[in-house]
């Protein structure tokens, strides 16, 4: 800097070093030339004119945002390329127009309105709202309104800058659409669907409004308190649901249990949960998205038919008789034999089924003929089973049995009656089903 400069006045400074061998660092030498008032106020105003050829440059090449200026009667005195890419009118037709001619008919007060605020030297904030292009199609907008000041700071006018968000909106709107669509599909379910932020526990942050038909609970109770779920837990299932649910959180495998939880009213809900880990693109756990499923009319079932089939077994292995249950198609192997077997032939049932003993133990008198009629009834199967036979019992001896036995047939799920009895099996695989009894004392 040249200090001796008076301060009214501009000056050009020169400035060199000067080579001295003898000295380090070198010395500088400094000159100045006094410069006139009159030469500095044009280099002034030579440099405002590069500043505003420089703004003016990047105004006209922005390649995103409409940027226009206008007075504040609202007539159009700028307009750059981003605002003739946005709008469709070229600088020669929008100039000089007023800028009402972008506005919807609906929207009457809204130019007014940001006039008045430019006048008192207000900045309008950042807001979206409604455009129209020249071909006449409907822009979603983002403008932000500014003043115009000139020297004196006055305000002179206003600039625009908007910038196109149709593309966002709409991208907006099909998510929206879409979330609708969804969660209309989700609450339509019979079943609970949640989401649980990841822990040592997990927490629920989002549960569907079945919760409140399947517990009691709405979903605003049951997302207030985020371990509610664990609260209701049946006294005899939470140590084994929190210790599963602590297992998955740890190694990310899914979620698969049935339990019990505890309704708002107190009586107890069966429920099957199945949940899976939502993970981001890096692989780092994001949630769990589950499913819970009301299953206690499922389980009632199940407990009276196990309760059933425990009758109808007792009644079955207090009759002084064997009876058995053979596939048709492989009637060497046994699905069920009654506990009769060993006290009449002296194997247990396990090695009567496995071993597949009843043809080895046909007495070789008997075999022929009661493998031929075995045959028969296989293939015909209209006519029970009949005969009077020899069997050899394990230690040797020989018993005389009489054995009935009727080819039960099914047809899907429904029951097929028997002579007597009635029985339900899970496919419509034929089955035999019969007894054996000694009609007179063993020889």
């Amino acid at each position: 800097m040249c200090h001796e400069c008076p301060s009214d006045a501009y000056a050009d400074c020169f400035m060199s070093s000067v080579e001295d061998g003898d000295r380090d660092p070198p010395s500088v030498a400094a000159s100045r030339n006094k410069v006139e008032p009159e030469r500095a106020g044009e280099e002034q105003h030579s440099l405002a004119e590069e500043q505003l050829a420089r703004l003016a440059a990047i105004v006209e090449s922005s390649s995103d945002d409409a940027i226009i200026s206008k007075t504040l009667e609202g007539i159009i005195t700028t307009w750059n390329e981003g605002a003739q890419r946005i709008y469709g009118y070229s600088a020669e037709e929008a100039v000089g127009q007023p800028i009402s001619m972008l506005v919807p008919p609906e929207r009457p007060d809204e130019v007014p309105e940001i006039l008045e605020k430019i006048r008192r030297g207000e900045k309008v904030e950042p807001f979206e709202t409604v455009r129209l292009t020249k071909d006449g199609r409907r822009l979603d907008v983002s403008l932000v309104v500014s003043p115009i000041k000139d020297a004196q700071g006055n305000v002179v006018g206003g600039s625009t800058i908007a910038r196109n968000v149709t593309e966002r909106k709409d991208t907006e709107e099909r998510l929206r659409r879409a979330e609708q669509v969804y969660r209309a599909l989700i609450e339509r379910m019979p079943a609970i669907t949640y989401i649980q932020r990841m822990g040592l526990t997990s927490e629920t942050v989002y549960v569907s409004p079945q919760v409140t038909d399947i517990v009691g609970y709405t979903p605003e109770e049951y997302t207030s308190t985020p371990d509610l779920w664990i609260k209701i837990l049946h006294p005899d299932d939470r140590e084994a649901v929190l210790a599963e649910d602590r297992r998955t959180n740890e190694t990310g495998e899914p979620f698969v249990m049935e339990y019990r939880q505890l309704a708002k009213d107190g009586h107890v809900v069966w429920i099957r949960d199945e949940a899976t880990l939502v993970k981001n693109e890096e692989g780092q756990p994001l949630y769990r998205l589950g499913v819970r499923l009301d299953i206690t009319e499922r389980k009632r079932a199940e407990e009276a038919l196990a309760d059933a089939e425990q009758r109808y077994r007792t009644l079955v292995e207090q009759i002084p008789a064997v009876t058995y249950i053979d596939p048709v198609d492989d009637p060497d192997t046994s699905l069920y034999t009654s506990p009769h077997i060993e006290r009449m032939l002296g194997y247990t049932p396990e090695e009567w089924q496995t071993e597949k003993l009843w043809p080895r133990r046909l007495h070789p008198d008997d075999r022929e003929r009661i493998l031929a009629a075995d045959e028969r009834f296989e293939a015909g199967g209209e006519e029970p089973f009949s005969e009077e036979y020899r069997l050899l019992a394990k230690d040797g001896s020989v018993v005389w049995v009489r054995e009935e036995a009727v080819v039960i047939r099914m047809k899907k799920a429904d029951p097929s009656t028997g002579k007597g009895s009635s029985t339900t099996l899970p496919s419509a695989r034929p089955w035999r089903s019969g007894s054996s009894i000694e009609p007179s004392t063993t020889t």
